[in-house]
Order: C-alpha cells, then sequence, then structure tokens
C-alpha cells in the first residue's frame, strides 16, 4: 500500500530541476494542490516540502545557523508529509479475515481447545421465555370464535403500576430494559372493514362488499400529516389496551403491534452482543464408532470429522437468555454469551417400535418391509461440551481427496453442520400464549468456525481450523419474499401475524364444517316448523279392482290402471334399507293384472269397495257368500279379525233364475306396514253359483304416518321398535 503515488526521482526533477543527487542550495517548490501536474493531488499544508534538504558544501562556514539549515528543512518535510497523512483518504485493501481480531477462533496447538478472542456482533433475539411480567396479557374469550360477531379478538395488554412508576422515574427498583421500541409505531396505520349497509329505492338491503376505509387517520386518503407518520409519531400508553372497548379507545392493528412489543419486551429485535472475554471450548476426540457399520464397509475407515463451533447469543440489554437445552426439565439458563459446539458424526440410527437394528452387522435385505411401527432416531451420545450431532454417512470421507473439495489442502470430506440454521429457534406467540410456556424458547446463534478433528491426533492446531465468521453475508430473505412481507396489508406484526396453510385450510375446514351443522339444524328446524303449521303432502295410490272368479277357493283380486301422486321418498330423510324397498318410492310400479302391492314403512289408511254380481247363464247362486279380507305380509296379519261372522261380506244369494240380485261391500281401515311388506285383498266364496260372479271395484292407499305416529320426515326403520 503507497499513500503518496508518485515516482520520487521524475517528482524531483520536474519540481527542482535535478537529478536528486542533492547539494542544491535552499531549492523550494510549490507542492500546492494547485500543482501543474494533473497525477498528484495533495492536501493545503501551511509547510513546504524541499528535497533535497541542503548539502554541506567545501567552504561553509562552521557556524550553527548554517548548521541547522538542512536540519529545519528536514523538520519541515516531516511537517508536510504529516499534513498530507492526515488529510489523506487511506484505501485499506487486501486485509485477510485472520487480520480482524474480533472473535476471532485460534488454537494454541498445545490441547484440544478452540479459543475465541473478545469481540461484538449484532444478533437477532429470539428468547421469549420467562420474561418479567411489566406487561400482562388480559384474555377476552378465545381468540378466534366463529359464533362472535368479530370472530378475530387477540387479549388485551395490560401495563402494570409498577411499569408506569418505572417508566416516569417514580419507582427504580425493577429494570424496564428500554430498547427504543416501545416509544414509537412500527408500521402505517391500515384498517380493513365492510362498506356501510345501504338500502335500495324500494327499501331492498343492497349486499355490501370489503373496502378500504378512507379516512384522514387511514393510509389512503391523502389527509394523512407528517406528524402521524410511523417513527414520529408517539404511541399510546394507557393502563389496558382493551380490544373490546369502543371508539375511540379501542386500540388498531398499529397501537397492538406496538403493545405485544411491549407485551414480549421486543422479541425478534435485533441487539448488540459483547464478549467482554476470551472463550474456549474443548473438541471432542476423533471416534470411529460414530459413524454406522465402519467395520464391514470395504475401505470404510474414517479419518476426519466437521465439527462446528458458534457462540450463543446473549444481549446487552438482558441479565438472562434461556436456551433449547435441558436443565433439568427446565431450559438452560446463560448470563453472558458462550461458545457451543455441533458435533459432524455420532448421530446413529436407534431401532424403536420393533425397527431391525442397522448399526451393526449386515444390512438385513429385508429391511424395507418392515412396516408396522418400525422407525428410527438419529439420536446421539453428547459429551459436557456439544450441544448438538449431526449424521454423517460413511460415505462422505470418499472426498476426502476430491479435487473439488471446498476448502482445498484441508481434506474435509462434504458433510459440513448447517451454520446458522441448525440451532437457530423461533418462538411460538400465539395471542394467548404465556411466559412460562416452553414454545416461548428461543434462541440465536453466530457460526465461527469449522474444526477438522482428525483421526489418531490427541491436539487441535491452528490448521484444523476454518474461520467462518459471517462479516460478509447474504441476506436471509429473497427480495420478492422481504417484499411479500413489507407490502402485506393491515402490516404483519405480533397483533397480525401471518396466516400458514395449515391454519387456513384448517380455519376452512372448521368454517365447513360450521356450515354443514348449521344448514343441518335449519333444515330440522324448517322440517319441524312445517310439520306443526303446514299440510305436507302425502303419497297416495289409487287402483281398479277387475276380477272374475266360479271358484270356492280364497283369491286375490287383481288390480288394473294405478296411479301415483308424491311418490318419491327423495324430499324425506330415509336409510338406504328403505330406500332400497322400491329403489326410492313408497309405493312399487304396478301393472295391470298384479295382485299385490308393496309398501315402505309406516301406518297407512285403505279405501276399498267392490260390488259383484252373476255373470251370463243361468245367473243362479244359491247362498252366494263373499267374504273379503286384507292381508299384509305373511297372512298373518290381516283385517277384520272376524271375518267368519261375516263381517264385511257380500250376499249374492238367488235361487230365481230370471231375478239377478247384486251386492257391495265398502271398507274403511288404517293398516301398520312393516318395511317391504306385501298388501293383498282377498275374497272367498262360499255356497254355490252355477255361473261366474264378476267383482268390480276400487281402492285407494294414502301413507298417513310413520309407524310412531310421527309425520314430516319418514323415519328409519331401525327406530321403530313395534312389534
Amino acid at each position: 500500500m503507497s499513500l503518496i503515488n508518485y515516482n520520487f526521482n521524475v517528482f524531483m526533477q520536474e519540481y527542482n530541476g535535478d537529478s536528486g543527487e542533492g547539494g542544491g542550495g535552499e531549492p523550494s517548490f510549490d507542492l500546492s494542490p494547485e500543482a501543474p501536474n494533473p497525477s498528484f493531488t495533495f492536501v493545503e499544508s501551511n509547510f513546504q516540502f524541499t528535497d533535497p534538504p541542503r548539502y554541506f558544501k567545501a567552504n561553509d562556514p562552521y557556524y550553527y545557523e548554517v548548521d541547522n539549515i538542512p536540519l529545519k528543512q528536514v523538520h519541515e518535510n516531516c511537517l508536510w508529509l504529516r499534513d498530507q497523512i492526515i488529510g489523506a483518504e487511506l484505501n485499506v485493501t487486501g486485509v485477510p479475515l485472520k487480520k480482524v481480531l474480533d472473535l476471532q477462533p485460534y488454537a494454541n496447538n498445545v490441547d484440544r481447545l478452540v479459543n475465541i478472542r473478545p469481540g461484538k456482533f449484532t444478533a437477532r433475539i429470539n428468547d421469549a421465555y420467562g420474561l418479567s411480567p411489566l406487561f400482562e396479557q388480559q384474555a377476552n374469550g378465545p381468540v378466534v370464535d366463529i359464533n362472535r360477531a368479530k370472530i378475530y379478538q387477540p387479549p388485551s395488554i395490560v401495563t402494570q403500576l409498577d411499569t408506569f412508576k418505572t417508566i416516569v422515574g417514580s419507582i427504580v427498583s425493577e429494570m424496564i430494559y428500554s430498547n427504543g421500541l416501545y416509544d414509537n409505531y412500527q408500521h402505517h396505520i391500515s384498517k380493513l372493514v365492510n362498506d356501510p349497509i345501504t338500502v335500495g329505492p324500494n327499501g331492498q338491503t343492497i349486499e355490501t362488499t370489503i373496502n378500504f376505509v378512507l379516512t384522514r387517520t387511514f393510509l389512503a386518503t391523502g389527509g394523512l400529516f407528517i406528524t402521524d407518520l410511523p417513527k414520529i409519531k408517539a404511541a399510546v400508553w394507557q393502563p389496558t389496551s382493551d380490544v373490546t372497548a369502543n371508539a375511540p379507545y379501542q386500540p388498531d392493528l398499529q397501537q397492538l403491534s406496538l403493545d405485544f412489543c411491549r407485551r414480549w419486551q421486543g422479541v425478534f429485535r435485533t441487539s448488540v452482543v459483547n464478549v467482554s472475554q476470551g472463550l474456549s471450548v474443548e473438541i471432542s476426540p476423533f471416534n470411529e464408532g460414530d459413524y454406522l457399520d465402519n467395520d464391514a464397509t470395504p475401505g470404510g475407515d474414517p479419518q476426519v470429522r466437521i465439527d462446528l463451533v458458534f457462540v450463543y447469543t446473549h444481549p446487552i440489554d438482558a441479565t438472562q437468555t434461556y436456551l433449547a437445552k435441558d436443565d433439568g426439565g427446565a431450559p438452560e439458563v446463560i448470563t453472558a454469551p458462550r461458545l457451543g459446539v455441533v458435533k459432524g458424526a455420532g448421530a446413529i440410527f436407534t431401532p424403536e417400535g420393533g425397527a431391525i437394528d442397522i448399526t451393526t452387522g449386515e444390512f438385513p435385505p429385508n429391511f424395507p418391509n418392515q412396516g408396522g411401527q418400525a422407525y428410527y432416531v438419529a439420536s446421539a451420545n453428547l459429551n459436557q461440551n456439544e450441544d448438538l450431532a449431526i449424521q454423517a454417512p460413511l460415505a462422505d470421507q470418499l472426498a476426502l481427496t476430491d479435487p473439488l473439495e471446498p476448502f482445498p489442502g484441508n481434506s474435509t470430506g462434504r458433510s459440513f453442520p448447517s451454520p446458522d440454521d441448525l440451532l437457530n429457534l423461533a418462538p411460538i406467540l400465539s395471542q394467548d400464549a404465556v411466559e412460562q410456556e416452553l414454545a416461548t424458547v428461543g434462541q440465536s446463534v453466530l457460526p465461527l468456525c469449522y474444526v477438522i478433528v482428525r483421526k489418531d491426533s490427541p491436539l487441535i492446531f491452528e490448521t484444523d481450523i476454518i474461520d467462518i465468521r459471517p462479516f460478509l453475508r447474504t441476506a436471509e430473505l429473497t427480495y420478492n419474499e422481504r417484499a411479500g412481507l413489507g407490502g402485506a396489508n393491515p402490516p404483519l406484526s405480533l397483533a397480525n401475524p401471518a396466516t400458514g396453510k395449515a391454519e387456513l385450510y384448517n380455519g376452512i375446514e372448521i368454517l365447513r364444517d360450521f356450515m354443514d351443522a348449521k344448514m343441518s339444524q335449519l333444515d330440522s328446524d324448517i322440517r319441524g316448523s312445517f310439520a306443526g303449521s303446514l299440510t305436507i303432502p302425502q303419497p297416495s295410490l289409487t287402483a281398479t279392482i277387475y276380477s272374475n272368479t266360479d271358484t270356492f277357493e280364497p283369491q286375490n283380486a287383481t288390480m288394473y290402471e294405478s296411479q301415483v301422486i308424491h311418490n318419491s321418498l327423495a324430499p324425506y330423510n330415509v336409510d338406504t334399507v328403505m330406500n332400497s324397498v322400491n329403489g326410492g318410492f313408497v309405493f312399487n310400479t304396478l301393472s295391470d293384472g298384479d295382485n299385490e302391492i308393496r309398501l315402505v314403512d309406516g301406518r297407512y289408511l285403505i279405501e276399498f269397495g267392490a260390488m259383484n254380481n252373476p255373470a251370463g247363464g243361468e245367473r243362479s247362486c244359491n247362498g252366494g257368500d263373499i267374504r273379503w279380507k286384507f292381508i299384509a305380509g305373511d297372512d298373518t296379519t290381516w283385517f277384520p279379525t272376524r271375518p267368519n261372522e261375516n263381517v264385511f261380506t257380500t250376499d249374492v244369494q238367488n235361487d230365481t233364475s230370471d231375478f239377478e240380485e247384486e251386492g257391495s261391500v265398502h271398507m274403511k281401515t288404517i293398516l301398520t306396514i312393516r318395511n317391504g311388506e306385501t298388501l293383498r285383498f282377498q275374497y272367498h266364496m262360499l255356497g254355490s253359483c252355477t255361473s261366474n260372479v264378476r267383482i268390480r271395484g276400487s281402492v285407494t292407499i294414502t301413507r298417513l304416518s310413520n309407524r310412531d305416529d310421527t309425520t314430516g320426515t319418514i323415519a328409519t326403520t331401525t327406530i321403530i321398535t313395534e312389534g
């Protein structure tokens, strides 16, 4: 690096007119910025640069004033150079990372320690566990309640009285840990609401749409003042930020985001971490047992593993930090930054649930077909100084001689613990979370170096350390990801967190099930209301009775010209068994000449009428008597129950050859039919006739109710227990 970029000899020749040999009297030249050579830019100075200084000559007297001339020139030259150094821009280039001492990792080459020099860095603070209750949450019922007018309603934030006293200095017994995030709003205000309901010219309600409210206090108007902008406008402090309060006391999302920031004491903020003293951590020796099946695999002789050394974040604005490490059933606590180690090998597949042990011996040929509940856990037994271990396949050792290895000359292999992502952990801060829930534990780490742990090497050497201090970092999110979060409206915050697919679809499922239940209940309510106030059309069938007989055996009357109304079961709530009887209908389809009707479960009104007379010839019936009964099912259910006492009979007796007498019968009754039973109209002629008897009539069948006498919805057969 050169502070003054010029050829000194050429410079002397241009400005002094000599070759730089010296002895030239008292040459003096202008070295101001107005110097004629444009290749030099000098800083203004009250001193002159003399080159060369005056040399003694043979005839110079020995006198102090003469002797002091060259000394004064050299002194003034030094003062001029000082002005140039102070006034010039120094461009420092080519400084390697090993020259930067902050948090520099190094080894002493005499033990297994990796040491870290003091330093500072900025980190994101993720820990929200065990916070001091300066602010508390006050539940207002469930955060999400679909039965409530306002479905999403986060809890209110209560500021403790002692917190107010601490802020104004009335008491100083408790630390407030102010980080500046509590005082001014953090994002622009925005609100998404429905338009007011409007009424049409005929009094009808016009459907509302979702739009942004355009008022002076919101973003979209142009009436916003500079003093309304976040980072300028001071935030509101109130004892209770009550989301159930009436306007103007109800906090909006802009205020709520700040309330939650106070309540969680600025979690997810950035803070300086100060490693005020050097730190060190011991690296465990190399162990072949950390690799799977290294004896059985041909050539499987592991030589190295790669560990990651990092520093746990502990911010300067907190007294303690909780880590995601088990310390007797509770998270481990640190009060200063400390080092941690990710072991580059050692996570071995431990069989669980009856799985086959694959850590030793030959690999079982039936491994893919274990089935059942078999699974493997990549677990590891860690030393005291180790925080995590990763599974490192033995095949990675093949990369030791890879010409494309990531760190040439180090023979590192290819399994590198991910620097940030392995240990960084974000807490879950749902709106109803509390400080002592383990889900609020979060942590962030700063990766410092990889350590090459070599087989048969008892020490850690300086050459085993690969410095990866992240002073040059890529963005953690791509531009479109950052722009997408920044473009969210209303802005995302703890008061308005982002929704993932699982939460979204779960909400849709809840809404779907809720609407299904509501619609089912509405359908039931409507049917119940109609059943009590409206006449529901009843399924009905009518047919003509047309038969001739000259036999004295019981016969079933044949039916013709049948018609039905309201026959379908579709409007009713029936099961598959009832639907299967007649293919979704109350009555089966009758063809002319059929003598039975198949019915679904219920009570039926039967209206029957028939007339008979002798037909043709002698027309003589001596004691002719036709008796009728209705038979349902298997001939055990019939009506009337006492037909032998001439109940519902037709008398056609006549012993005069030239006289014809007709008889008729009319019956009306209610029968109970079980699902799928058939109904027949049977007649039996008694006495003697020398000619055929003709039977003509009609029947009408109407379904009145279910067998339990309820109307409306047709009950299923499984509900009815009547014998």
